[in-house]
């Protein structure tokens, strides 16, 4: 994990307070959890995991070398209402500065997004310790099935390294039935950076 722990001073000592909701761990499908353009297809999957567990070293997205941008498709199993995020990314320049986000809108990709605005953006700082808690404007995210997270620069590196994300809110408790049909219908491999990109989104690996 980046920067040093435990030491005298260490905020990773002190837990972040949960406001305006609680971890939504429980409702994300961590398995169906994609990403366009990581460098290792499906380890978008392991940063979605216990508060608990978020200094691990073993679990980490990166993108391919030379290229920091992301796209990350965070699925929930029932419809939910988003309060905020925390992030923890990679030293040396390789943490996201900025991350767009989006809503239920499963046809995104790195062509189409360039001309879709954002519901919202944040601009990140490099939290090493994931106690730093980015409030999300839960009036706009409201009903959530899909979250759509584009990281579309590093901090000066050329990769970008995550290795934890949190979503906090509310769930409504109401199972999510055949929306993934939905989601999955007449995918366009040509709109993404590459053929192989595609296949890791649309799960044909």
């Amino acid at each position: 994990m980046p920067g040093e722990h435990g030491g005298e001073g260490c905020s990773c000592q002190h837990e972040a307070v949960l406001v305006g909701g609680k971890d939504l761990l429980p409702y994300i499908e961590v398995d169906k959890v994609t990403a366009l353009n990581e460098l290792t297809v499906g380890s978008c999957r392991g940063v979605f995991r216990p508060y608990e567990e978020r200094l691990s070293e073993d679990k980490v997205c990166r993108s391919q070398d030379g290229d920091p941008e992301l796209i990350v498709y965070v699925r929930f199993s029932s419809p939910c209402a988003l309060s905020s995020l925390s992030i923890i990314g990679g030293e040396h320049g390789r943490s996201p500065s900025r991350v767009n986000l989006y809503m239920n809108d499963e046809s995104l990709d790195f062509s189409s997004i360039q001309d879709k605005q954002p519901v919202q953006s944040l601009d990140l700082v490099e939290d090493y310790c994931g106690t730093v808690d980015y409030p999300i404007k839960r009036s706009r995210f409201q009903n959530v099935n899909l979250l759509v997270m584009h990281f579309p620069d590093s901090f000066g590196g050329d990769q970008n390294w995550i290795y934890y994300i949190r979503i906090v809110g509310e769930s409504s408790g109401h199972q999510r039935r055949a929306v993934d049909a939905v989601y999955e219908s007449k995918p366009n491999i040509f709109d993404h950076k590459s053929s192989v990109e595609s296949f890791n989104h649309f799960g044909l690996t």
